[in-house]
């Protein structure tokens, strides 16, 4: 994992957990934080992220261009497949 702090390209490891939460510190400059919460996705950029996937793009540019997991769009273009929306 990158460190978070601005201006540092150090990579980061566990350092345990606090309060549930798992810690990683910075190896280059001992920045200490915490990883990110999810991204969620709300209804519109679903259904954006879908129309995405289906006009023959990647799992994976999808995935980036939304900021979420390659998984989760994969879960997102099954459903839509299950249920069309269009």
């Amino acid at each position: 994992m990158k460190c978070k702090k601005e201006n540092c390209h150090g990579k980061a490891n566990k350092d345990g957990t606090k309060n549930g939460k798992q810690r990683f510190r910075c190896k280059s400059c001992g920045h200490v934080f915490h990883k990110e919460s999810r991204t969620r996705l709300t209804e519109e950029q679903r259904q954006d992220a879908i129309a995405y996937r289906f006009e023959g793009h990647t799992r994976k540019e999808t995935s980036d261009r939304f900021g979420v997991s390659v998984r989760t769009i994969e879960r997102l273009s099954n459903k839509a497949k299950e249920n069309p929306i269009f």
